[in-house]
């Protein structure tokens, strides 16, 4: 059974298991291997945090973390703005679990404060596109970054979402228990 849910910190191996892991594809993150950063490494520390703007909710099959998606403020003063990533180890792919995951960050941000969503996704990750582009994000634009091997590059494309009540206001139970589950931890982080 696929069960969605708030991380919990000691589960930090599991996520950077699961980022090494699609990472390694080398397809799909603009990344090798997990490299901490200080958004990251907040959100493995703390967790969830409406306050700080920080949501990462974790795919679960039994006990093990098999994908996750996360919310992070584009910047400390542009709180307004959420950057958006999902990942799913390839066997739990075409699913319907990216969508899943998405949907539930959509119901959520407003209550962290955000009016606009955005995702950085490969150009060549069509799957990503397309599940973006289904609920409604648009390309906002497009560049050209150093590929994760020597010698190569990749064209981003960062997609753009204005938040409006067609995801604030009809939850579905399992969103209602996430948002109930978000709200224990309103601390400053």
């Amino acid at each position: 059974m696929i069960t969605y849910r708030c991380y919990r910190e000691h589960e930090r191996d599991q996520v950077i298991r699961v980022i090494d892991q699609v990472a390694a594809e080398r397809v799909f993150l603009q990344t090798e291997r997990y490299e901490p950063s200080p958004d990251w490494e907040l959100l493995l520390a703390k967790g969830s945090n409406i306050r700080s703007g920080y949501l990462l909710i974790v795919v679960k099959k039994e006990d093990e973390i098999v994908g996750f998606g996360r919310l992070f403020p584009a910047g400390q003063h542009k709180r307004e703005v959420g950057i958006i990533g999902i990942v799913l180890l390839p066997k739990y792919r075409h699913q319907g679990i990216g969508a899943k995951i998405l949907d539930l960050i959509l119901a959520v941000s407003p209550d962290f404060g955000y009016q606009t969503l955005m995702a950085d996704i490969l150009a060549h990750n069509f799957i990503s596109l397309h599940l973006f582009q289904k609920q409604g994000f648009v390309e906002h634009s497009r560049r050209s970054l150093p590929a994760p091997f020597p010698g190569g590059v990749v064209e981003e494309i960062q997609v753009r979402f204005l938040l409006t009540e067609r995801h604030s206001g009809n939850k579905c139970q399992t969103t209602q228990q996430l948002k109930n589950q978000l709200t224990v931890n309103t601390s400053e982080g």
